[in-house]
Order: C-alpha cells, then structure tokens, then sequence
C-alpha cells in the first residue's frame, strides 16, 4: 500500500465515523466535531499547522515531531487565547492539538496528492 493510499484510507475513515457520530448522535463524537467547529475562525492554528507541516516535510520522525508541535500549540493557544496556563481547559487544548494534527494531515495529503 502507498503512502497515497494509506492517507485516503484514513481519510475516509474520519469522514465514515464523523457522519456516523452525527448521524447516531454518539455525545462524545459531536461534542468534539461542535468544539472543532467553534475553533474553525482560530487562525493560529491553521498558520503554524501549515508551516508545521511544510518546514518537517523531510524530517525522518515526521509524525512524532508534528505531535510535539501540536502540544506546543495547543498549550501555546491556550495562552494566547485566555491569557494563562493557570485556568488550562484541558478538553479544549486536546481538541485543539486534535485539530492541528487533522490541519497537518490534511496539508500532508495534498503535498502527497500535487507532488510538492
């Protein structure tokens, strides 16, 4: 299997089980998909997910320096966002790493898709 393939498989398979949640109304799987919605106008997280996963194109250990940066952004935004780490919202800072990785992943397939 392709790099390609593995990607659209994953794909597919967040596609199938975020419907499916919707669908079914599973509380936990639409609780996270609003919170996401919520964060779609934060712009911090789009900007870095893109440079993230652009400048770590060529790293060996892509996917675990990418985890790295999406816990550094998630605690980064929770700063930026509320002003401290003393009232952290752990739900939220774990949705919003969630989200940087499904940016990154994203940015990743298309550069795969293009060939860029």
């Amino acid at each position: 299997m392709t790099k390609k393939s593995t990607y659209f498989s994953i794909l597919v398979t967040a596609i199938v089980i975020a419907v499916a949640g919707v669908l079914l109304n599973i509380k936990p799987i639409v609780s996270v998909l609003d919170t996401m919605r919520d964060m779609v106008n934060e712009w911090p997280i789009w900007v870095l997910a893109v440079i993230c996963g652009i400048v770590f194109a060529k790293f060996k250990h892509y996917w675990g320096s990418i985890l790295i940066c999406a816990i550094v952004v998630a605690l980064g935004s929770q700063i930026y966002f509320s002003g401290s780490l003393s009232n952290l919202d752990l739900y939220r800072a774990c949705v919003r790493g969630f989200s940087f990785l499904g940016i990154v992943f994203i940015v990743d397939y298309i550069r795969f898709i293009f060939k860029i």
